[in-house]
């Protein structure tokens, strides 16, 4: 844990420790990798290792102190996600179909990585109102039934992709299902673009933990860019 939290900090040696500021913590946190779980563990471990110093030392400040940790059962911390304005910014970006694909499932849909991986068409039907649903089954076969936000069914439906029962619902350029790698990799390449120096996407959800009329705000101006097509 120690050792994660050099690393973040890009610090080598015992004087580039003691010089860690409570101004630079903030910025050494996002660059952490992990859930909040993890980032607290790595920060309890760095509050251990700075009460030692201080210990043998009474000069050397702790920058750790008064620092608040993420709140556990939060799976995705602030620093995880795309904040407002940033959606639209790699929206702007998305030339390929099938990336946009994904991203408006992701931010849209709020599905785990694994979720969006595994679904096919015979998860996918249309109701008798007219609209598009996706239907999951629980472990203990309970089926959970979600409407698909009409940008979403119209960005996939214009893949033309097989729609046959085992194919997958979003599939990649080759029609292959994505896996959760290629879609983190996706994710952050976008999120980079966007302005994010340090995405660190390694959470299962990454836009879920916000509630849908928040997320869709976020992209209410994309209705009016130049990529309205695909909100058709």
């Amino acid at each position: 844990a120690l050792k994660r939290f050099f690393v973040a900090g890009d610090l080598t040696s015992l004087s580039e420790v003691t010089g860690v500021t409570s101004e630079d913590l903030p910025g050494l946190v996002r660059r952490l990798t992990g859930g909040p779980a993890t980032v607290r563990h790595t920060l309890s471990a760095a509050r251990s290792f700075y009460a030692f110093l201080k210990q043998e030392d009474r000069s050397i400040q702790d920058p750790t102190a008064g620092f608040k940790s993420p709140p556990v059962g939060d799976n995705v911390p602030m620093w995880n996600v795309l904040h407002q304005g940033e959606p639209q910014a790699v929206l702007a970006v998305i030339k390929d179909p099938h990336d946009l694909a994904v991203f408006l499932a992701l931010i849209m849909q709020g599905w785990r990585v694994s979720e969006l991986c595994n679904l096919a068409w015979k998860n996918i039907r249309q109701a008798q109102s007219g609209e598009w649903v996706v239907e999951w089954k629980g472990t203990r076969g309970k089926t959970r039934v979600q409407g698909l936000q009409p940008p979403v069914i119209n960005a996939v439906r214009a893949l033309k992709g097989a729609t046959k029962p085992g194919a997958p619902f979003l599939p990649t350029p080759g029609g292959e299902a994505w896996t959760r790698h290629e879609v983190y990799g996706l994710v952050t390449r976008y999120a980079k673009l966007a302005g994010k120096k340090y995405p660190g996407f390694y959470e299962d959800y990454l836009f879920s933990k916000r509630p849908l009329a928040e997320r869709l705000e976020y992209l209410k101006p994309v209705q009016e860019s130049e990529n309205k097509a695909a909100w058709s």
